[in-house]
């Protein structure tokens, strides 16, 4: 198994476990082959959901080469706050005419949506909630 791949299985076993404590020797082989290479890593950990998975995350990440950076992704705020989390980014939903141009970009391949489909480009862009992901669903299919 590669160097990769050991990272992601790595990954994949943190964002997935509901005790963010267990390790295999997997993981330390790993972290070992990291810090010999004095690798700087990006670790970025989606669906953070208690404070300790979010505190062993960053402590985790500080067994990587300085330089070497989390991002954690939360819904709850006051958990990135409570666990010490310095910057913290607030992601704002689209402005409708960012909306329209990204719906539009998936689903007609230009900026804004032809005048005989503008009434239900308007329309996906509120079922969808100004949501970019689900913008991108919508306008793909």
């Amino acid at each position: 198994m590669s160097f990769l791949e050991n990272v992601d299985n790595m990954k994949d076993k943190i964002l997935m476990s509901e005790d963010p404590t267990v390790m295999t020797s997997l993981d330390h082989e790993t972290i070992t082959k990291a810090r010999r290479k004095h690798s700087k890593v990006l670790l970025i950990a989606d669906g953070v959901k208690n404070i300790e998975q979010c505190k062993w995350i960053i402590e985790y990440a500080n067994w990587f080469a300085p330089g070497s950076k989390v991002v954690l992704i939360s819904q709850n705020k006051n958990l990135l706050v409570d666990a010490g989390v310095r910057d913290v980014y607030e992601v704002r939903t689209l402005r409708y005419d960012e909306a329209l141009q990204l719906l539009s970009h998936f689903a007609f391949k230009q900026p804004y949506p032809p005048s005989d489909f503008e009434q239900l480009a308007v329309r996906a862009v509120h079922l969808a909630g100004f949501l970019p992901f689900a913008l991108r669903l919508l306008g793909s299919f």
